[in-house]
């Protein structure tokens, strides 16, 4: 049953500008497969990565969709309990901060030009919440777009975090069609990319 409704069938039209962008990390709390069947639609390949699973596992991170609520594409009965977070008890247990995704959703946040929200409330995900809400030079970077009849309460929690634009999903890729695609660097695989482990403090 959960698959049969989280398993994304068909879309609209509009959400496949989208893809038309190079986005530098792509993250979500859905545990639909609606942007890997966006991406796939127009020849693109995104795998769809869970938070139980080990971050050292993926060298190249350039293409990956981390579902840090759950995936429905690999939901069994080993993870339903604890990575599928659909019920209140399952909020209630602390994976993301355990999880070595973690760090990586952390400096991802530090580094990003700019961070856009697709339809987040806040009402949930406190983990979320407290990772990416930390720091006022964030706040100036992140956007939120929510739908056009958003209530005013929750504009205004949200504009605590960033610029709320009330225009809907469908305005939002109507507009990133217009624009240029937005290309991600390429970095050369033999570039050194650090000289030692970033190490984070709360």
């Amino acid at each position: 049953k959960l698959r049969n409704t989280f398993t994304i069938k068909d879309f609209n039209e509009y959400y496949s500008y989208l893809s038309k962008h190079s986005f530098f990390r792509v993250y979500t709390t859905n545990y639909d497969d609606l942007f890997e069947k966006i991406t796939a639609k127009n020849a693109i390949t995104y795998s769809p990565v869970t938070i139980d699973k080990n971050l050292s596992l993926y060298k190249n991170k350039s293409k990956l969709v981390i579902h840090l609520n759950g995936y429905i594409g690999n939901l069994n009965s080993g993870n339903i309990e604890n990575y599928f977070k659909l019920t209140s008890a399952s909020y209630l247990i602390d994976t993301i901060t355990q999880s070595s995704w973690y760090d990586q959703l952390k400096a991802d946040i530090s580094i990003a030009d700019v961070i856009i929200f697709l339809g987040f409330s806040l009402e949930n995900d406190l983990d979320i919440k407290r990772v990416v809400f930390f720091d006022d030079k964030i706040k100036q970077k992140t956007i939120f777009i929510v739908w056009e009849e958003e209530k005013k309460l929750t504009i205004e929690k949200l504009s605590r975090y960033g610029k709320v634009f009330p225009i809907g999903i469908r305005q939002f890729c109507k507009t990133m069609n217009l624009i240029p695609a937005i290309k991600k660097k390429e970095v050369s695989l033999d570039v050194l990319q650090c000289f030692s482990p970033i190490k984070f403090q709360d």
